[in-house]
């Protein structure tokens, strides 16, 4: 497995296990956090903090799991990003659509009760 799934009271904290986040994972990470959707996982904070790159399969792959939770009143919460992977999620505008945090910690913060 890619990815690691960590439950912290009704969040599910996902790191990935691969510094590169591409074309060969996309796929791999789209059905490891959907299927955590479907098994009602609502509260996901994606790690990026061990993510050196990320190309735009893999982006694409992101925008899919964050519409899901979208359509079921949540979201698909970052933390973690290093300078080159938010330069790249502000060149194509995902900083507007995803909540993203600097620290973990902090998007733990981010929900209540938490």
């Amino acid at each position: 497995m890619e990815y690691s799934g960590e439950k912290i009271g009704n969040l599910l904290i996902i790191k990935s296990l691969n510094p590169l986040a591409t074309i060969s994972s996309a796929v791999s990470f789209k059905n490891f956090i959907l299927n955590n959707i479907d098994q009602g996982e609502l509260n996901i904070i994606f790690d990026l903090s061990n993510i050196e790159m990320i190309d735009s399969t893999f982006l694409g792959s992101m925008v899919v799991a964050h519409r899901k939770l979208v359509s079921l009143g949540s979201k698909l919460i970052l933390s973690g990003l290093n300078e080159s992977v938010r330069l790249l999620f502000g060149l194509t505008k995902l900083n507007e659509a995803f909540d993203i945090y600097p620290t973990l910690e902090e998007a733990i913060g981010s929900f209540p009760n938490q």
